[in-house]
Protein backbone atom coordinates (compact mmCIF):
# COMPACT_ATOMS: atom_id res chain seq x y z
CA UNK A 1 0.00 0.00 0.00
CA UNK A 2 2.82 2.42 0.90
CA UNK A 3 4.81 1.52 -2.22
CA UNK A 4 1.74 1.96 -4.41
CA UNK A 5 1.12 5.41 -2.94
CA UNK A 6 4.78 6.36 -3.45
CA UNK A 7 4.65 5.13 -7.04
CA UNK A 8 1.59 7.30 -7.75
CA UNK A 9 3.28 10.27 -6.05
CA UNK A 10 6.56 9.94 -7.97
CA UNK A 11 4.78 9.24 -11.25
CA UNK A 12 2.76 12.43 -10.77
CA UNK A 13 5.87 14.47 -9.97
CA UNK A 14 7.72 13.14 -13.01
CA UNK A 15 4.70 13.74 -15.26
CA UNK A 16 4.38 17.34 -14.05
CA UNK A 17 8.14 17.86 -14.48
CA UNK A 18 7.96 16.47 -18.02
CA UNK A 19 4.96 18.62 -18.92
CA UNK A 20 6.66 21.79 -17.65
CA UNK A 21 9.86 21.04 -19.56
CA UNK A 22 7.95 20.34 -22.78
CA UNK A 23 5.95 23.56 -22.34
CA UNK A 24 9.10 25.63 -21.78
CA UNK A 25 11.33 24.12 -24.46
CA UNK A 26 8.70 23.15 -27.04
CA UNK A 27 10.32 21.29 -29.98
CA UNK A 28 13.85 21.83 -28.64
CA UNK A 29 12.94 19.42 -25.84
CA UNK A 30 12.87 16.44 -28.22
CA UNK A 31 16.33 17.12 -29.67
CA UNK A 32 18.09 15.50 -26.69
CA UNK A 33 18.16 11.71 -26.26
CA UNK A 34 17.77 11.78 -22.49
CA UNK A 35 14.54 13.75 -22.87
CA UNK A 36 13.16 10.95 -25.06
CA UNK A 37 14.11 8.51 -22.34
CA UNK A 38 12.29 10.65 -19.77
CA UNK A 39 9.21 10.75 -21.99
CA UNK A 40 9.16 6.97 -22.46
CA UNK A 41 9.66 6.36 -18.73
CA UNK A 42 6.84 8.73 -17.74
CA UNK A 43 4.44 7.34 -20.35
CA UNK A 44 5.21 3.77 -19.30
CA UNK A 45 4.77 4.69 -15.62
CA UNK A 46 1.38 6.19 -16.35
CA UNK A 47 0.41 3.12 -18.40
CA UNK A 48 1.47 0.86 -15.52
CA UNK A 49 -0.74 2.80 -13.13
CA UNK A 50 -3.75 2.78 -15.45
CA UNK A 51 -3.38 -0.67 -16.96
CA UNK A 52 -2.28 -3.09 -14.23
CA UNK A 53 -1.48 -6.07 -16.46
CA UNK A 54 0.88 -4.37 -18.87
CA UNK A 55 2.72 -7.10 -20.82
CA UNK A 56 6.48 -7.47 -20.32
CA UNK A 57 7.20 -4.52 -18.06
CA UNK A 58 10.69 -5.76 -17.21
CA UNK A 59 12.28 -3.91 -20.14
CA UNK A 60 10.27 -0.84 -19.33
CA UNK A 61 11.37 -0.93 -15.71
CA UNK A 62 14.97 -1.14 -16.89
CA UNK A 63 14.34 2.05 -18.86
CA UNK A 64 13.16 3.64 -15.65
CA UNK A 65 16.46 2.63 -14.03
CA UNK A 66 18.32 4.27 -16.91
CA UNK A 67 16.70 7.53 -15.87
CA UNK A 68 19.12 7.49 -12.96
CA UNK A 69 21.86 8.11 -15.51
CA UNK A 70 20.52 11.65 -15.74
CA UNK A 71 22.32 12.24 -12.47
CA UNK A 72 25.50 12.40 -14.53
CA UNK A 73 24.39 15.86 -15.60
CA UNK A 74 25.24 16.99 -12.07
CA UNK A 75 28.89 16.46 -12.89
CA UNK A 76 28.64 19.51 -15.14
CA UNK A 77 27.87 21.54 -12.03
CA UNK A 78 31.45 20.88 -10.91
CA UNK A 79 32.40 23.93 -12.97
CA UNK A 80 30.24 26.02 -10.69
CA UNK A 81 31.41 24.73 -7.35
CA UNK A 82 35.14 25.03 -6.78
CA UNK A 83 35.43 22.39 -4.09
CA UNK A 84 33.68 19.71 -6.15
CA UNK A 85 35.84 20.59 -9.13
CA UNK A 86 38.96 20.24 -7.00
CA UNK A 87 37.84 16.84 -5.72
CA UNK A 88 37.15 15.67 -9.27
CA UNK A 89 40.61 16.86 -10.42
CA UNK A 90 42.28 15.09 -7.50
CA UNK A 91 40.49 11.84 -8.24
CA UNK A 92 41.39 11.96 -11.92
CA UNK A 93 45.01 12.89 -11.11
CA UNK A 94 45.38 10.00 -8.69
CA UNK A 95 44.22 7.29 -11.10
CA UNK A 96 47.75 6.43 -12.28
CA UNK A 97 49.01 6.30 -8.69
CA UNK A 98 46.10 4.03 -7.81
CA UNK A 99 46.87 1.79 -10.78
CA UNK A 100 50.55 1.41 -9.86
CA UNK A 101 49.73 0.86 -6.19
CA UNK A 102 47.32 -1.92 -7.09
CA UNK A 103 49.86 -3.34 -9.52
CA UNK A 104 52.58 -3.47 -6.83
CA UNK A 105 50.18 -5.14 -4.40
CA UNK A 106 49.11 -7.64 -7.06
CA UNK A 107 52.72 -8.57 -7.83
CA UNK A 108 53.50 -9.01 -4.12
CA UNK A 109 50.35 -11.11 -3.68
CA UNK A 110 51.20 -13.27 -6.72
CA UNK A 111 54.73 -13.92 -5.48
CA UNK A 112 53.46 -14.72 -1.99
CA UNK A 113 50.80 -17.05 -3.40
CA UNK A 114 53.34 -18.92 -5.55
CA UNK A 115 55.74 -19.35 -2.64
CA UNK A 116 53.01 -20.49 -0.27
CA UNK A 117 51.50 -22.88 -2.80
CA UNK A 118 54.96 -24.33 -3.52
CA UNK A 119 55.54 -24.89 0.21
CA UNK A 120 52.13 -26.53 0.77
CA UNK A 121 52.28 -28.84 -2.28
CA UNK A 122 54.27 -31.66 -0.56
CA UNK A 123 51.59 -31.85 2.13
CA UNK A 124 48.78 -31.90 -0.42
CA UNK A 125 50.49 -34.54 -2.58
CA UNK A 126 51.17 -36.88 0.35
CA UNK A 127 48.47 -39.57 0.23
CA UNK A 128 49.20 -40.69 3.81
CA UNK A 129 47.84 -37.47 5.36
CA UNK A 130 44.50 -37.40 7.12
CA UNK A 131 41.77 -36.71 4.50
CA UNK A 132 40.06 -34.19 6.80
CA UNK A 133 43.29 -32.21 7.24
CA UNK A 134 43.94 -32.47 3.51
CA UNK A 135 40.47 -31.05 2.76
CA UNK A 136 40.98 -28.11 5.15
CA UNK A 137 44.35 -27.21 3.64
CA UNK A 138 43.04 -27.70 0.08
CA UNK A 139 40.16 -25.29 0.77
CA UNK A 140 42.64 -22.44 1.30
CA UNK A 141 45.72 -23.52 -0.69
CA UNK A 142 44.72 -26.28 -3.11
CA UNK A 143 44.98 -24.32 -6.36
CA UNK A 144 46.64 -21.11 -7.42
CA UNK A 145 43.32 -19.21 -7.52
CA UNK A 146 42.42 -20.47 -4.04
CA UNK A 147 45.83 -19.43 -2.78
CA UNK A 148 45.50 -15.97 -4.39
CA UNK A 149 42.11 -15.50 -2.74
CA UNK A 150 43.63 -16.59 0.56
CA UNK A 151 46.50 -14.12 0.12
CA UNK A 152 44.05 -11.24 -0.32
CA UNK A 153 42.14 -12.49 2.69
CA UNK A 154 45.39 -12.56 4.68
CA UNK A 155 46.27 -9.02 3.66
CA UNK A 156 42.90 -7.27 3.82
CA UNK A 157 40.66 -9.40 6.02
CA UNK A 158 40.90 -11.95 8.82
CA UNK A 159 44.25 -13.67 8.39
CA UNK A 160 43.95 -15.94 11.46
CA UNK A 161 41.84 -18.76 9.90
CA UNK A 162 44.17 -19.04 6.88
CA UNK A 163 47.17 -19.16 9.21
CA UNK A 164 45.57 -21.63 11.64
CA UNK A 165 44.83 -24.11 8.84
CA UNK A 166 48.54 -24.44 8.08
CA UNK A 167 49.76 -24.17 11.67
CA UNK A 168 47.30 -26.80 12.97
CA UNK A 169 47.48 -29.20 10.02
CA UNK A 170 50.93 -28.86 8.42
CA UNK A 171 53.57 -27.29 10.68
CA UNK A 172 53.87 -24.54 13.26
CA UNK A 173 56.72 -22.90 11.32
CA UNK A 174 54.15 -21.15 9.14
CA UNK A 175 53.52 -18.86 12.13
CA UNK A 176 56.84 -17.11 11.53
CA UNK A 177 56.12 -16.63 7.83
CA UNK A 178 52.63 -15.28 8.41
CA UNK A 179 53.75 -12.83 11.09
CA UNK A 180 56.60 -11.59 8.88
CA UNK A 181 54.27 -11.25 5.89
CA UNK A 182 51.68 -9.35 7.90
CA UNK A 183 54.31 -7.02 9.37
CA UNK A 184 56.18 -6.35 6.13
CA UNK A 185 53.36 -6.32 3.57
CA UNK A 186 50.32 -5.73 5.74
CA UNK A 187 51.87 -2.94 7.75
CA UNK A 188 54.89 -1.45 5.98
CA UNK A 189 53.92 -1.73 2.30
CA UNK A 190 50.30 -0.74 2.83
CA UNK A 191 51.32 2.26 4.93
CA UNK A 192 53.77 3.41 2.26
CA UNK A 193 51.01 3.06 -0.35
CA UNK A 194 48.60 4.96 1.89
CA UNK A 195 51.18 7.71 2.31
CA UNK A 196 51.57 8.08 -1.44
Amino acid sequence: VVFAALEVCFCSIFAIDLAIRIALRKLDFFRHGLNWLDTVVVVVSILELVWEELPSTVVLRMLRMMKLARGLRLLNLSRVTDSLAMIMRCISASLMTLFWSLFVLLVIQCIGAMILMYLVQPFLLNAQNDPEKHAKVFTYYGTYTRTMLTMFEILFANWIPACRVLVDNVTEWYTVGFIMYRCIVGFAVLNVINAV
